[in-house]
């Protein structure tokens, strides 16, 4: 078997109906193909979901459940505020590090194409990406709309 292919009972969270043009190839597909559109997916779903302040979630089991799943609600905040740009960024690594298991060596940084006079912020976020034995480079670039309080994904690759 090739090395890139895995069965698709191995990896059932993963969405792989669109990943394949032809029923023969159901049995066989591109896992790292779809592993990036599962954690592009995954991220998309984490950065877009509200939490209550986490204030209320107190305990190491709490913190780390359903209760604190996603991130902050940063809608109201002003952007052009360097202290609440990188409040944002963290709290972007911490919903990561708690809840994406896949992704290690997280960086997120604001990039320069961040246009926050009109209430959108561009992020690029990094890491490894886990697949067995190896991790896999990869980069989401994502932008931030003040105004509709959510994520949208700009591109997703492998670096």
């Amino acid at each position: 078997m090739d090395s890139n292919k895995l069965t698709i009972s191995y990896f059932n969270l993963i969405d792989y109906i669109a990943l394949f043009d032809n029923q023969a190839d159901a049995t066989y597909v591109d896992t790292e193909s779809m592993l990036l559109v599962s954690l592009q997916r995954d991220i998309r779903n984490l950065l877009n979901t509200r939490i209550p302040l986490i204030e209320n979630i107190k305990g190491d089991i709490l913190s780390k459940s359903l209760l604190a799943y996603g991130i902050r609600d940063f809608s109201g905040f002003i952007l052009q505020s360097t202290a609440n740009k990188e409040e944002l960024r963290i709290s972007i690594v911490h919903a990561l590090e708690t809840f994406e298991a896949r992704l290690k060596n997280i960086a997120v940084e604001i990039t320069e194409n961040s246009n926050d006079t009109e209430g959108s912020i561009d992020f690029k976020i990094t890491g490894g990406l886990y697949v067995p034995t190896t991790l896999l480079p990869v980069y989401f670039n994502f932008i931030f709309d003040r105004m509709k309080a959510n994520f949208k994904i700009k591109e997703a690759n492998y670096a």
